[in-house]
């Protein structure tokens, strides 16, 4: 909620590694929890666990990242790195959405079906459509 709390900021980077879609450069939907959202990847406040997530460092090469550190624990080691159990969200250059998802040590990169009716945000939107791919894949 403090990175986005409107649900809808996207931030333009190299594609991943490994995309077969158009263009070099994509922009990824701000949800820094999600690309290391798997409970393995937490840390402990006064004893309740708090999801690790990504730092703007994700999203830049590893040569402007002079600390070397990707996301708040350390378990993300480089940018773009989806860990195990999580998901990032993206749209490519005519603005059609994807999701890459890290499940069981596969990649899976899914284009995202035109939105029907009216959402509340983009957020909402990509949250549903990663529900139900989990839900596909069980």
């Amino acid at each position: 909620m403090l990175v986005d709390p409107f649900g809808s900021r996207l931030h333009t980077a190299a594609a991943l590694p490994g995309w077969e879609g158009k263009g070099s450069r994509v922009r990824y939907l701000m949800e820094p929890g999600d690309p290391c959202e798997d409970v393995r990847f937490s840390y402990q406040v006064g004893g309740v666990p708090l999801s690790d997530f990504v730092l703007p460092s994700f999203y830049r090469t590893p040569a402007s990242n002079a600390e070397g550190k990707y996301s708040h624990t350390g378990a993300v080691t480089k940018p773009l790195e989806i860990l195990e159990g999580g998901y990032i969200s993206f749209f490519d250059r005519e603005g059609n959405g994807w999701q890459r998802f890290v499940i069981k040590g596969q990649v899976h990169d899914r284009e995202l079906p035109p939105e029907k009716g009216r959402l509340l945000n983009l957020r909402e939107f990509c949250d549903a459509q990663a529900r139900a791919f989990r839900r596909s894949q069980r």
